[in-house]
Order: C-alpha cells, then sequence, then structure tokens
C-alpha cells in the first residue's frame, strides 16, 4: 500500500460501510506504522488504480509458548471487481506474510450479515467455530 492509494481506499470504505475516512488520518497511521514489522496494509490494483484492500496485524501471545499469530480485517474489494479473486490474492498474500514470520493461525474478522465474505474465508480454509464481540470506544 502506498499514500496515493489512500483516497481510493477512503472511497472504498464509504461504499462499504457508508462512512467517510480521514484521509489525513489514515496518511498519519500509513507513516507511523510503515516499518512496523508486525503491521502489512495492502492494496490490490487494477490497471494502477486500488480496487481492494485488507491489513493483517501480528499479534505476539504467551498461551503456548510465545505462539504468534495474524489478525486479519479490512478485507474491501470494490464492488465491480468482486467474484474476480482479488479478495483471495490479499488473503493469499496475508497468508504468505504470516508463515513467513512463523504465525500459528490466522483470524479473519467479518460481520455476521457478510454472507459472501464467510463463504469466502470458509473456502480459504478458515473455520466458524468462534464468536467475536465489538465495543465501539470513541
Amino acid at each position: 500500500m502506498q499514500e496515493a492509494d489512500l483516497e481510493a481506499i477512503s472511497q472504498l470504505h464509504v461504499h462499504f460501510w457508508d462512512e467517510p475516512s480521514d484521509v489525513e488520518a489514515m496518511r498519519e497511521t500509513l507513516r507511523v506504522l510503515a516499518d512496523d514489522p508486525d503491521h502489512l496494509f495492502l492494496a490490490a490494483r487494477v490497471d494502477g488504480a486500488c480496487i481492494g484492500t485488507a491489513t493483517g496485524v501480528i499479534c505476539h501471545g504467551l498461551y503456548g509458548g510465545f505462539d504468534s499469530y495474524i489478525v486479519v480485517e479490512d478485507v474491501v474489494v470494490d464492488e465491480a471487481h468482486r467474484r474476480q479473486g482479488v479478495a483471495t490474492a490479499l488473503m493469499t498474500e496475508i497468508e504468505r506474510f504470516a508463515r513467513e514470520r512463523s504465525c500459528r493461525q490466522m483470524i479473519v474478522l467479518t460481520e455476521l450479515v457478510r454472507h459472501d465474505a464467510r463463504g469466502l474465508y470458509g473456502a480459504l480454509g478458515f473455520e466458524a467455530r468462534w464468536t467475536g464481540f465489538k465495543k465501539k470506544l470513541g
């Protein structure tokens, strides 16, 4: 992901969540975390245009002897490019990144109403055996 992708990613967020994103805040976050080896920000492009995005964050836990795992969030693909392998390519790259860093598992978060995403994650080998909870703090 590059700073030049942020405007397009902001528009993806508007279309997906019906919420605007603060591009300047996104830019600052990207700058701060660009060199953090535990963060992965991906952008998928077609003809130079950003049409998808995904984020992976490696977490380090004590359970099982300092096992690391990756949490995947914000997998968003432009509606016109869905069902063309974009999300699969993003997830494949996140898995490669996680394996390279010896992560023991991947955790992906999605909303219960996102049946399309849930189908994709199931097809990619994820199991829907757990329940997640979310609480907004601001």
